[in-house]
């Protein structure tokens, strides 16, 4: 298939025609979401030419009981409230689970732990062995759903769910469910780092009766591990291996049109009040159901690849109105404000400025802005998996991590395809085979 370009990168003036468009999209979609939302969806699924896949109103744990696999759920509290679910895969075809090695599955940005699980459909057979399909076929290669490829091969895996998201929204003393509740909604990358993946780790390691976790990360899944070891190298002996798909740390531009538009958002915007972002999150519902239908897909697949600037009428098949559906799974206006304020500032991953001395100093204890340094991490457990066409962590801010790093590599595998993108890494029909059966490797690497 021929495949587009976006070699030029777009005049800010494009940026400034797309935030008019959504402004004047976000209008409409709060009238609609008022008084046509539920109307409009049932309209939409009864329309001629709309397949609709039940993976798209299924939450994770259904998703998990839909493919053959039991699961059990957990709930981590940080120290300052926030609740963190977790999500256990169980095979019930494992009669002694004591065996198992412990792993843990961390998503990216505005995602969920049903990112490791949407690639494809399949199921369990008779013999405890995962499979996928394709158009009704079966298919015998490694699975691109890494969640279910690792608990049927002797895998306890766990799948996390970022603070703020649709599985961890509850606070012992705040609600989520207040959109613009700023007591809520006032954290960042930082207190992930800080609180959050600490209690997380140290959970797991006491569950599972185990002096090591073998942990996944994509996109933000690989930056907060990587703030954790280059701030609390005690996780070093805890974690073996760190895979980091998509190592998003150091980050000089987005290359795609979505970059370009949310770096038109000023930073002091997001800062302001703390909210959840985005707002609306139904509106996210509403477009997947336009992407079940085929007279809506093609542009389904056009807003993709501006967006993520991906190939993905290729990588994503029929299932990128399943996938639409679980994206925007909620996150923090501070949050995007990091990685803006990251952008704006040369690419050195750095915490939140408030911009205010004042207030940067009751938070942190310093005035100035602090920083992130990967030259301190000194774990030698670490593998990267990133591609030449992820438009969010490009090969030059990837190699800028590379060589700031003090320690040796077990892995460094660059998938060489310009038309495999940032979501790509996780939910192409091409993973099983690009990227997961490079994880396994790494993981009987690291035995």
């Amino acid at each position: 298939m021929r495949s587009l370009s976006l070699n030029k990168r777009p005049t800010f003036r494009i940026g400034r025609l797309i935030g008019l468009i959504f402004l004047f999209q976000t209008i409409l979609f709060i009238l609609v979401y008022i008084f046509f939302f539920n109307s409009l969806i049932k309209f939409i699924n009864n329309l001629p030419g709309t397949r609709h896949l039940d993976d798209q109103d299924r939450n994770i744990t259904e998703i998990i009981e839909s493919r053959g696999f039991q699961q059990r759920t957990h709930f981590v509290q940080s120290k300052n409230g926030y609740i963190i679910q977790l999500i256990q895969i169980i095979n019930p075809f494992v009669k002694d689970r004591s065996v198992l090695r412990p792993i843990f599955l961390q998503h990216g940005l505005e995602m969920s732990g049903s990112t490791w699980l949407l690639a494809r459909d399949g199921s369990l057979d008779e013999n405890g062995d995962y499979y996928e399909i394709i158009d009704d076929e079966r298919i015998e290669s490694i699975g691109s759903c890494l969640g279910f490829v690792l608990a049927s091969k002797n895998y306890d895996v766990w799948l996390g769910n970022l603070r703020g998201n649709t599985y961890s929204a509850n606070h012992t003393n705040y609600k989520s469910t207040d959109d613009l509740d700023s007591n809520y909604w006032s954290f960042s990358i930082d207190e992930m780092i800080e609180e959050d993946l600490p209690a997380i780790i140290d959970f797991v390691l006491e569950r599972t009766n185990s002096s090591t976790l073998a942990y996944v990360g994509h996109s933000q899944g690989s930056f907060i591990m990587l703030g954790l070891l280059s701030t609390k190298p005690i996780y070093s002996t805890r974690i073996k291996p760190f895979i980091a798909i998509s190592p998003v740390f150091y980050l000089t531009k987005v290359d795609t049109l979505l970059g370009l538009f949310t770096s038109s958002i000023p930073g002091w915007f997001l800062r302001k009040i703390p909210t959840r972002f985005p707002l609306f999150p139904k509106f996210f519902r509403f477009y997947s159901s336009l992407c079940e239908n085929v007279m809506f897909k093609k542009l389904c697949v056009l807003v993709m690849y501006w967006a993520f600037g991906s190939n993905s009428e290729v990588n994503f098949d029929d299932r990128i109105g399943v996938q639409m559906g679980h994206l925007m799974a909620g996150s923090s206006s501070w949050n995007i404000a990091q990685y803006l304020q990251i952008i704006a500032n040369g690419g050195t991953p750095q915490f939140l400025d408030l911009g205010d001395e004042n207030l940067n100093l009751q938070r942190y204890g310093h005035k100035e802005t602090l920083f992130y340094d990967a030259s301190r991490i000194n774990s030698s457990n670490i593998a990267l998996i990133h591609s030449t066409g992820d438009s969010f962590n490009i090969p030059a801010d990837v190699q800028r991590l590379k060589e700031v790093l003090s320690v040796e590599l077990i892995d460094d595998y660059m998938i060489n395809d310009t038309d495999f993108n940032h979501l790509d890494l996780v939910w192409s029909n091409r993973t099983g085979e690009l990227v997961n059966e490079r994880v396994l490797n790494i993981l009987d690497l690291t035995l």
